[in-house]
């Protein structure tokens, strides 16, 4: 952890965001994040409650960087804001509404640390809600890859039966991916910039995922699942 390099978190947050779903979120990456390899976590109000996240504001502080555009950015442009203003060598993007778990950070710094041009990606499990705010937690497969489809949608396939076989001495194996998903990666911020970044145009959620995978592994980069490093989504209703 010592010789780890200082990530810096990124999370946006838009007007129908739950702060409670944000305040879960954060809690988790406290609690289960190494003091020594967090940076900061960078939040990114795009147009959403002002006057609530103010207390999270201030009783947050100083760990917490606290950005609020005066224009809706739209997702990719508001994270692309957050990664402009991080200071730290390691820049991880993540949803408001998501529980990371214990250890989630140090396996995806490890392999950057190997190559520092590998785009590392924590698996991701999932979280459902009930009409009392509680949530319910479904742990994934640690084996999947992430494809993409002509249409820039995304999903998720088994690894096929070889490279099952070829990690049966190592479960714990990083697993080459052809893409990677839209939160939860981390990535060298001199080599996100380098090949590009993302799209400026890109205002919306979906296809900036695909297009940094493509931009990594054409630039002498790789994509990797990992499968000691898991954080869970909230499925949202509707």
């Amino acid at each position: 952890v010592n010789t780890m390099p200082k990530t810096s978190i990124i999370i946006t947050f838009i007007k129908n965001e739950e702060l409670s779903h944000l305040l879960r979120t954060l809690h988790s990456i406290i609690q289960r994040t190494p003091v020594k390899l967090l940076e900061e976590i960078i939040l990114i109000n795009d147009n959403s409650h002002k006057g609530e996240t103010t207390s999270i504001q201030y009783s947050m502080k100083p760990a917490f960087v606290f950005c609020s555009p005066t224009i809706p950015l739209g997702m990719q442009r508001a994270r692309l804001s957050g990664f402009k203003l991080a200071r730290g060598e390691v820049i991880v993007p993540m949803d408001s509404h998501m529980e990371v778990q214990e250890g989630w950070l140090e396996p995806l710094l490890d392999v950057i640390q190997q190559d520092p041009r590998t785009l590392a990606s924590s698996y991701l499990d999932w979280m459902h809600i009930d009409e009392n705010d509680s949530w319910t937690y479904k742990h994934g497969p640690s084996t999947w890859k992430t494809y993409f489809e002509w249409n820039f949608d995304f999903g998720f396939q088994d690894s096929n039966k070889e490279d099952i076989e070829a990690r049966q001495n190592d479960v714990t194996a990083p697993v080459v991916s052809p893409m990677c998903i839209g939160s939860n990666w981390a990535m060298r911020k001199d080599v996100f910039e380098e090949i590009g970044a993302f799209d400026e145009q890109m205002k919306a959620w979906g296809g900036e995922n695909i297009d940094l995978a493509l931009r990594v592994w054409r630039c002498g980069g790789r994509v990797l699942n990992i499968p000691c490093s898991h954080a869970a989504h909230l499925e949202q209703s509707g």
